[in-house]
């Protein structure tokens, strides 16, 4: 993992988190609880990125997260972080 910014917060921004998931088969819903207990934030457009490089299917990737953010931080997070994320996947498709 690289650390490539901080929110406005201070929490720290880490990207190449799909390898994490991809390559060494660590659940999402892991990895985000330990991101969550650590104030640590995941570059999601790399993670998307990544994913994309490796073959997954866009839709597939956009529903893993959602499941995995619904779970991890509960519903009332999950509608502001669904509207970022249709943000980024139209960045991602252009």
């Amino acid at each position: 993992m690289m650390l490539v910014g901080r929110t406005e917060c201070g929490k720290p921004i880490l990207a190449n988190v799909f390898v994490m998931y991809g390559t060494h088969g660590l659940p999402l819903e892991i990895i985000l609880g330990y991101f969550k207990d650590n104030d640590f934030v995941v570059d999601w457009p790399s993670y998307i990125c990544d994913a994309l490089a490796e073959g997954h299917n866009l839709k597939t990737v956009q529903a893993r997260i959602l499941a995995a953010v619904a779970d991890v931080y509960g519903k009332p997070y999950i509608t502001h972080f669904s509207e970022r994320l249709d943000e980024w996947m139209l960045h991602i498709k252009s």
